[in-house]
């Protein structure tokens, strides 16, 4: 049996590429985010999801819960969000534009509070 991709008989199948510089982007975008958010007095850390390796950033409610920021790539830029994949599929507006002078502010009063 020759799997696809490798052309090497019994081999695994290849694991689908993520693109190197949109990780790279991704990152940079929650490392902003992650030190806008500190300098309002949030705490933060930036991580790589283990089974995944995408970056995600957590923050820590008052309360001591822990929500995780995505950003991703739309068609006008990146978005923030920190809703589950389910929740981005029928809730529309839920997310906060990267760009955004006050991006921290408004993830701040939605994810804080």
């Amino acid at each position: 049996m020759v799997s696809e991709g490798t052309g090497t008989p019994g081999a695994a199948p290849a694991r689908p590429c993520r693109a190197p510089a949109a990780t790279g982007e991704r990152y940079t975008h929650l490392a902003r985010l992650g030190r806008d958010l500190r300098a309002l007095g949030v705490r933060t850390s930036v991580v790589l999801l283990s089974d995944t390796g995408e970056p995600v950033l957590q923050v820590w409610s008052a309360a001591g819960t822990l929500v995780r920021i995505t950003v991703i790539r739309r068609q006008r830029g990146w978005v923030y969000s920190w809703r589950p994949w389910w929740a981005r599929l029928w809730r529309r507006g839920e997310y906060v534009c990267a760009q955004a002078d006050n991006a921290a502010d408004i993830v701040k009063s939605a994810v804080i509070a």
